[in-house]
């Protein structure tokens, strides 16, 4: 698995990176193997949050370098169309670091952009992402156009199915993910999410306002 962050002020996500570097470096019999980071924010779109808590900024290399001294920085994800992110995209490649694009205001265009510049994939197809309009294809459309790779969250809550099977007939490589949050496997009730409260509720996981806040997925389901 990769340990996923959230969002959050830099010294939080400094603390979660330390503790995810000794797992990775400390696993004992019986544990997940921990790969290592997937990097959800804090280097997306503030318009599209989703359920992440409002600490969004701009990403700068060294920054990513002083975290991957923490941990194994496996993958990132980011919004392109944020100024100095196409150039970051193309730097992290060539560190053989993944980007996927994702949490993004993004047209098409800066879609297109990302990919040549050297991102592997997209973040949460169609979540938190501009959709597809037939005379403005949007970041969905550059997924379902270009990309090779994409993850979807397939709890049937994020994603329609018909819109699963979509994605399913145009990007070769589709994979699952779960999202899964604290909430998962427990009973119904409030959980935390990075520093916001969660409601876990018919299966799902939701804000008060009731923007989905991440699954209760297991990879067995």
């Amino acid at each position: 698995m990769l340990a996923t962050t959230m969002t959050a002020p830099p010294a939080d996500i400094t603390r979660a990176l330390a503790a995810i570097g000794a797992a990775c470096a400390e696993r004992r019999p019986g544990e997940a193997r921990i790969l290592g980071v997937h990097l959800e924010g804090p280097y997306i779109n503030s318009g599209k949050l989703g359920a992440q808590p409002p600490f969004a900024r701009e990403a700068t290399l060294e920054e990513v370098q002083r975290f991957g001294q923490l941990a194994p920085m496996r993958l990132i994800t980011v919004a392109p169309e944020i100024a100095g992110h196409l150039e970051l995209v193309r730097q992290l490649a060539d560190a053989g670091i993944r980007v996927q694009i994702g949490h993004t205001s993004g047209s098409y265009e800066d879609g297109v952009a990302a990919l040549e510049h050297g991102a592997a994939g997209f973040t949460h197809l169609f979540n938190a992402m501009p959709g597809l309009h037939h005379r403005e294809p949007g970041m969905v459309g550059a997924a379902l156009a270009h990309g090779e790779y994409a993850e979807i969250i397939p709890d049937l809550l994020h994603v329609h199915p018909g819109a699963i099977k979509v994605a399913l007939r145009s990007i070769p490589k589709l994979f699952c993910v779960t999202d899964s949050t604290a909430a998962a496997g427990m009973p119904d009730g409030e959980y935390m999410l990075g520093r916001q409260v969660v409601h876990k509720c018919m299966g799902g996981v939701r804000l008060a306002d009731g923007t989905l806040a991440g699954s209760t997925l297991t990879m067995d389901q």
